[in-house]
């Protein structure tokens, strides 16, 4: 054997082959292995292309693919009911389910305000979709009617810094997103946001809160500051609701 360096790093695969002779016989068998699969491989690809008409390797030279005219009506029949099926599914998407729902305390003045909304919305016209619910001081039985809808309006009295009157919306996705000291029932609304996190129920929730001036006093009529707030209130619900209504149109 060579004593140069590129025969004797290969030098161990003889006596790992058991010999020289042994080595010639399996390299000659995989001489003509590769070449029947070679062979055969060519064989096929032609086969496919001209016997079975699929055009693969026509495609690869001439750019064309050629297929049999009943395969291609069958492809085409079977796009065309695909997208049919498409606009169909499309046309009878029913749009989400809305709940507008006012909690409070209707007997402590501003901290009612979410109900003198829903009252106030029952004299707009609102789409068929949308529907109002009176949740009173809120809590967990209000849990199994909430899961039934996709969206959640949510309107409800805060204590803050903010002037009275102060409307904001809020995407609330966990219990300890809701503003602090939100109005006497805070405790049975964030538990109920907690029980449908945990059943993984929780609908969009949209969070609308008005600034209370006094929560503690008996009374059922709105101070000025946050009753002047409740057309503001209205045409936020009206906006979120057409903004959607939008966007299911597209």
């Amino acid at each position: 054997m060579s004593q140069s360096f590129f025969p004797q790093l290969f030098a161990w695969t003889i006596p790992l082959m058991g010999g020289d002779l042994m080595a010639r016989q399996i390299h000659h068998f995989l001489m003509w292995f590769f070449i029947l699969f070679a062979i055969v491989h060519i064989y096929l690809v032609f086969y496919h292309d001209y016997i079975e008409q699929r055009g693969e390797t026509s495609s690869i030279i001439g750019g064309w693919k050629f297929i049999e005219e009943d395969i291609a009506d069958k492809e085409e029949v079977t796009e065309t009911a695909e997208t049919i099926t498409k606009i169909a599914k499309k046309r009878m998407k029913v749009e989400k389910e809305t709940l507008v729902l006012g909690v409070g305390n209707l007997l402590l003045k501003d901290e009612g305000v979410g109900i003198h909304v829903i009252k106030a919305l029952e004299n707009e016209k609102l789409p068929a979709h949308v529907h109002l619910m009176d949740g009173g001081t809120g809590g967990l039985h209000l849990l199994s009617w909430l899961q039934g809808y996709d969206r959640i309006i949510m309107i409800d009295a805060t204590l803050d810094n903010n002037p009275p009157g102060t409307v904001r919306l809020i995407q609330p996705r966990y219990a300890t997103d809701f503003p602090p000291l939100m109005s006497a029932h805070e405790i049975g609304l964030k538990d109920m946001i907690d029980a449908m996190i945990l059943t993984d129920d929780l609908p969009e929730t949209h969070l609308i809160v008005i600034s209370a001036l006094n929560i503690n006093e008996v009374g059922m009529d709105l101070t000025p500051e946050v009753k002047a707030a409740v057309p503001k209130v209205i045409r936020m619900i009206q906006e979120i609701i057409s903004i959607h209504n939008r966007a299911y149109r597209q």
